[in-house]
């Protein structure tokens, strides 16, 4: 069995390899064995499972791959927010509802020492470098839906770039004032998870805001400071405008048997373990009667709870127990149904099930979806190609307008956006466009 991280959204990739013999198909043994992955999938919509169906089947009607899954709420929208709470609490600060009162709860934590350690320490908004381009996506949904992932939006089922007109230069220039009043950490486009890990490992509370859905990665998620961290909502623009990113339900090819394998019935067998209840509790949450038990009570929406955690073990910065996310896993809403009778509002997945119904209220009606139904698998390939090229340079321009090593003015704005259209984003824009509606259509 293997698990090709480089190749988990690529169909292309993976009929490749079946077409050179590499891998077997695993159709007649997901039929036999798969009784994991036939369950969850009876959970789902109808038009997502067909849609799985769909996705796994090659253009030679076999299966070869097993899938990781999600519809998870908190995995749609994942565009959360953390303030640190007890802050804004000090300050006497309501959460902010849109850019002016954003700007000014920032630029309180920066001047009010709310840390109260009587020094200038504290960073208002601060994240690692794989994540910096989130300050962006939340602010510029003040001004159109705007995401990290496609960089695209929808408009009347027209899909549009969102990186190259007026709205994303209004968000770029927000961002770099936010840079340059001090309110931004400048070390954000280069530190790494780790270097922000160690930052924020510290005595008193330094960092106001996180704009990240999972800083769990960064601070233990069970205790604090980071119970005292709540998910804001996406804030208002100067039209009144607010959205949120909607990624959709979210489908990768995962593990796969080699033509090498001896027992691929075995493999499979392994495979949709993950996908029973026994092995997902087992291997996401530790050992029954020591990490976990079997729920009395209900969730912090009172509704029946699917667990009770007694260790959250996935939540430890570093443990050496479970498998986390290198498993195959389907998320549903029974991830988020942890057992809180005392609806412990502090419980991190708690604050992100909340969150995420939140932020839901702002989603739009149409969205590139992560996962898109390609019309072929050529098409696949020219979007995934320019999808990494565009990405890669809009993402290194944001960097350096935000930072003010380029300015943005008329000149260096034009460049940028004659860039972007050399390095093919009609093309990218339009096949998207087909891979879209072939995705809408299937609905």
């Amino acid at each position: 069995m293997w698990w090709p991280v480089s190749l988990a959204s690529l169909s292309s990739g993976i009929y490749e390899f079946a077409q050179n013999g590499q891998i077997v198909p695993i159709n007649e043994y997901i039929d036999q064995y798969g009784a994991g992955l036939q369950s969850n999938k009876a959970r789902m919509a109808p038009e997502e499972a067909a849609m799985v169906d769909s996705l796994l089947t090659m253009p030679d009607g076999k299966i070869y791959t097993m899938p990781s899954i999600s519809s998870l709420p908190t995995d749609n929208y994942s565009m959360m927010t953390w303030v640190y709470k007890p802050w804004l609490e000090k300050l006497k600060l309501q959460a902010p509802k849109n850019l002016d009162e954003f700007y000014d709860m920032c630029m309180a934590f920066k001047t009010r020492d709310p840390n109260g350690n009587g020094l200038a320490d504290e960073i208002p908004i601060s994240n690692s470098k794989s994540q910096a381009n989130r300050i962006v996506t939340y602010i510029g949904n003040a001004f159109q839906y705007t995401d990290w992932e496609w960089y695209l939006k929808v408009s009347g089922g027209k899909v549009e770039s969102n990186a190259n007109n007026a709205e994303y230069r209004k968000t770029l220039e927000y961002v770099r004032k936010l840079m340059v009043d001090g309110l931004l950490d400048p070390l954000m486009y280069t530190q790494s998870n780790a270097e922000l890990k160690a930052a924020l490992a510290v005595d008193k509370v330094i960092v106001g805001v996180i704009p990240y859905a999972s800083p769990s990665g960064y601070l233990n998620s069970s205790q604090e400071p980071m119970r005292s961290y709540d998910i804001i909502d996406m804030v208002e623009g100067p039209n009144g405008f607010k959205s949120t990113v909607k990624r959709g339900i979210t489908i990768n090819h995962d593990w796969l048997v080699t033509k090498k394998c001896k027992l691929p019935a075995v493999a499979v067998r392994v495979a949709d373990y993950c996908f029973s209840d026994e092995g997902w509790k087992y291997l996401r949450y530790g050992e029954k009667g020591v990490d976990w038990e079997d729920p009395t009570g209900t969730d912090v929406m009172g509704q029946p709870a699917s667990i009770k955690l007694l260790k959250d073990v996935y939540g430890l910065p570093s443990q050496n127990k479970i498998w986390r996310n290198h498993i195959l896993f389907f998320y549903d809403i029974r991830y988020l149904q942890r057992q809180n009778d005392a609806k412990d509002l502090k419980e991190y997945e708690a604050k992100k099930y909340i969150g995420s119904q939140m932020l839901m209220k702002s989603a739009p009606p149409e969205a590139v979806p992560l996962k898109l139904n390609y019309p072929n698998l050529e098409d696949e390939g020219t979007v995934v190609r320019l999808r990494t090229e565009l990405r890669s340079y809009i993402e290194e321009m944001q960097a350096l307008f935000v930072m003010g090593d380029l300015a943005l003015n008329d000149a260096e704005w034009n460049k940028y956006v004659n860039e972007l259209n050399n390095r093919g984003l009609e093309t990218y824009v339009s096949t998207v466009q087909k891979a879209y509606d072939n995705t809408v259509s299937k609905k």
